[in-house]
């Protein structure tokens, strides 16, 4: 059986699964240290991890959502147990994933997010080296949003 615990001392002794999603340790150290991290173990082994900022009053965002295997629930389990944890703090909890990444945005909606706008270039400008996804530059960032009030 799975256990999911909210890490509150020690959070980048998870960075190697946190790379998974976000390729660079210094992007992901600008939003470890204000935001919630989540971590799913399967028989006291790490096996997804899930990042949760506030954007607003109303509004939290997924940072970083990682798995160390796909398509074992795992991402969908963490998604259900953060949008639960946060629906009485939060009406919308949001994610953004690169444009190129359709597997992932087919994932989210699947999950209840609804795309909502897209940041240009935000690839480009906030990481130092190019990021690539099946050959092909990851420029755009899609934003998706979720009420949780289901």
């Amino acid at each position: 059986m799975n256990t999911i615990q909210k890490i509150t001392a020690d959070k980048y002794d998870y960075m190697d699964l946190l790379l998974i999603a976000d390729p660079s340790e210094k992007a992901i150290a600008k939003y470890l240290g204000d935001s919630d991290l989540f971590v799913m173990f399967e028989a006291d082994k790490p096996v997804c991890v899930a990042v949760v900022k506030k954007v607003s009053d109303n509004i939290c965002e997924i940072k970083n959502i990682a798995v160390t295997k796909m398509r074992r629930g795992y991402g969908s389990e963490m998604i259900d147990y953060i949008c639960d944890y946060y629906k009485n703090n939060y009406e919308f909890m949001e994610v953004g994933t690169a444009d190129t990444s359709i597997g992932n945005i087919r994932f989210y909606e699947r999950n209840g997010f609804a795309v909502t706008h897209q940041i240009d270039n935000f690839f480009v400008d906030n990481y130092d080296e190019p990021i690539y996804e099946n050959g092909v530059q990851c420029r755009h960032m899609v934003m998706l949003q979720r009420s949780l009030d289901e």
